[in-house]
């Protein structure tokens, strides 16, 4: 197959299947009045919409576990269809909305077609230079996997420290159904949703949240006990704490403050100590770098917003730097882990030095996380 569906074109395939439940809670003013007050809150500073929405909705204390849900589902819908219901002839967030409830109630949404990228990168809500990428990758019927996958709310998954069994258990006993992932005998997935900050497995550190991209890319870095490692980018830790549970002596910086407290909070919670400086000689150097993020788009809609302000590939230069960094302070024989969260070629070749131990491409339509990508190389 090499073509669409018959009658389905580019601007549709990231739309969802129509919904009427959705439309109806639409049709509740007070859903509405919040869904409009969040919108407007996030897109008063488009490039920073992902922690104002997040700030938002904890300052939000008349919605109700149950409202704020729906608020939060539907206002995320449209952000990830913003840029198609603009093209649909909607233009304020009012006529949007309008829209959105249409399309859910089973109208059709009907516009001139363009060409075949700029269509598909509508359909995203991204720029045509990234959809005519991968669409020269990927023959249209997993172009149509991709829209669908990046435009959907994508399962949650969660690294067990101990036994699994046990602590399914236990969160079964809280209500909290989960499954197990085949080839990952630490990894369970949430099945439907629920509070799991709030579980008592989580507050005895027996969980962390953590995507099966990122926890894939921990299983190939194969940890040795006692292994120096140091993860240069370490963000809130979620790499930095499964390779600590694996008994590495894990050396952890990162430039955003509240990222590091973060980390140090969930480092307490689980039992490990993380060292905060870099060592002076690793063994193992990871580099999560700063990247365009375009693997993470499902779980983060408003991306598309930053994306649209800035360029995606404004962080080249850096992850350049960080490589050559890395390779100053590997003892002989160590290895450099190079990662993104980035679906674009050009932020995942940059040269490393040595002999090749793996790498891989996870996409969201064919790995079921977050896109992602790493290359393992011993230097």
């Amino acid at each position: 197959m090499d073509k669409l569906p018959e009658g389905l074109t580019w601007l549709h395939v990231g739309l969802p299947d129509p919904d009427p439940e959705i439309a109806t809670h639409l049709h509740r003013g007070f859903i509405r009045k919040n869904v409009v007050a969040a919108y407007e809150h996030a897109a008063e500073v488009p490039s920073f919409a992902t922690p104002r929405l997040a700030k938002w909705f904890r300052m939000q204390k008349s919605l109700g576990s149950k409202d704020r849900r729906r608020v939060s589902d539907t206002l995320y819908g449209l952000i990830r269809h913003d840029e198609v219901l603009r093209r649909f002839g909607s233009k304020s967030i009012d006529e949007k909305i309008d829209m959105w409830i249409a399309y859910h109630e089973g109208a059709c949404l009907e516009a001139h077609a363009e060409s075949p990228q700029k269509d598909f990168a509508t359909a995203l809500g991204l720029s045509e230079k990234i959809a005519r990428e991968w669409q020269m990758r990927w023959a249209p019927p997993e172009c149509l996997e991709l829209a669908q996958a990046l435009n959907r709310r994508p399962p949650t998954y969660l690294r067990i420290n101990g036994h699994v069994e046990q602590v399914s258990a236990d969160l079964q006993k809280e209500g909290i159904p989960v499954s197990s992932v085949e080839g990952m005998p630490t990894c369970l997935e949430l099945i439907g949703r629920a509070n799991i900050v709030g579980s008592k497995a989580y507050r005895s550190g027996s969980i962390e949240i953590q995507d099966i991209s990122s926890q894939r890319f921990c299983r190939a870095l194969e940890i040795d006990s006692d292994m120096i490692v140091w993860d240069m980018c370490a963000g809130a830790g979620g790499k930095t704490l499964a390779m600590a549970a694996d008994g590495a002596r894990v050396h952890a910086t990162e430039p955003r403050t509240n990222a590091m407290k973060q980390l140090k909070k969930r480092a307490h919670r689980a039992g490990v100590i993380i060292e905060d400086h870099p060592p002076k000689k690793a063994d193992l150097i990871v580099i999560d770098a700063p990247c365009s993020g375009t693997g993470r788009l499902h779980r983060e809609p408003a991306l598309r917003w930053r994306l649209r302000e800035q360029d995606a590939l404004q962080n080249l230069e850096t992850q350049a730097r960080l490589i050559q960094k890395a390779g100053k302070r590997l003892h002989r024989g160590g290895r450099i882990a190079y990662s993104t969260c980035s679906l674009l070629e050009d932020e995942n070749n940059h040269p490393i030095s040595g002999d090749m131990i793996d790498e891989k491409w996870l996409w969201p339509h064919k790995n079921g996380g977050d896109g992602f990508y790493w290359r393992i190389v011993s230097i």
